[in-house]
């Protein structure tokens, strides 16, 4: 999902300016259901899960 949003650093401001409402209440959106998951227990797809490299350090 971070990946995705990079794009909003590629645009023009005035193109920014014109789609912030949208662009807030996507991301207002977006976190409410995140946090809803993350209260009730659900797994995120196995696409976000975060795995443990082979060269990285035990932690």
């Amino acid at each position: 999902v971070l990946l995705s949003l990079r794009i909003l650093l590629l645009m023009k401001p005035s193109v920014l300016s014109r789609v912030s409402h949208q662009v807030a209440y996507g991301l207002h959106e977006l976190l409410k259901t995140n946090a809803a998951n993350i209260h009730s227990g659900v797994k995120p797809p196995a696409a976000l899960q975060a795995t443990a490299r082979a060269d990285a350090p035990d932690a």
